[in-house]
């Protein structure tokens, strides 16, 4: 016989999983779609990606690890998303999420630490058609979040990262 909280925690996990938020901008799976790989090196890091005007009603792409979601994902053996990138990562690490998106888009990214909620931060790219880019959250110097944006190629056999130039902060319509 199931014990009664191991049952309400079963009965809950579809519900949890399948609730899945809309992507504030266009997710794309044609060819020409730009791909992002993102990826959270801080302890309880937490990424957001932002419609292309306003950086509300966004979505939450990496959060905390220890967070109930992530467990009952985790229970349920589902995997972090991939989509197939250069130099694919360990399809079972949740710091490392992968989309495709419709190039031309404006890719709007808010970043920071779960505790006590310092370290905020965010950037902003274009994503240019058939290019896979690979953001990475870290924290430098102490108390302030950074990403790296790359992008990904394969020259000779070797895949090379190079740092993303046209890049900006978010400046979000609804800060103005």
């Amino acid at each position: 016989m199931i014990s009664k909280p191991k049952a309400v925690l079963a009965a809950l996990i579809p519900f949890l999983l399948s609730a899945s938020p809309d992507v504030p901008i266009q997710v794309s799976h044609d060819l020409d779609a730009a791909k992002i790989r993102f990826i959270d090196k801080l302890d309880h890091g937490w990424i957001d990606l932002y419609p292309e005007d306003d950086c509300n009603n966004g979505i939450n792409l990496i959060r905390d690890r220890t967070t109930l979601v992530d467990a009952l994902k985790s229970f349920a053996e589902e995997k972090p998303k991939r989509v197939d990138m250069i130099d694919p990562p360990d399809a079972t690490d949740w710091t490392v999420v992968e989309n495709s998106f419709k190039a031309g888009q404006t890719i709007n990214l808010g970043m920071g630490r779960q505790r006590f909620r310092h370290c905020l931060g965010g950037v902003s790219f274009v994503a240019a058609p058939s290019t896979q880019y690979e953001v990475t959250l870290f924290e430098q110097p102490p108390g302030k979040c950074t990403a790296n944006v790359t992008i990904l190629t394969v020259k000779d056999g070797a895949v090379h990262r190079t740092p993303l130039r046209d890049r900006r902060r978010v400046i979000c319509k609804s800060a103005n």
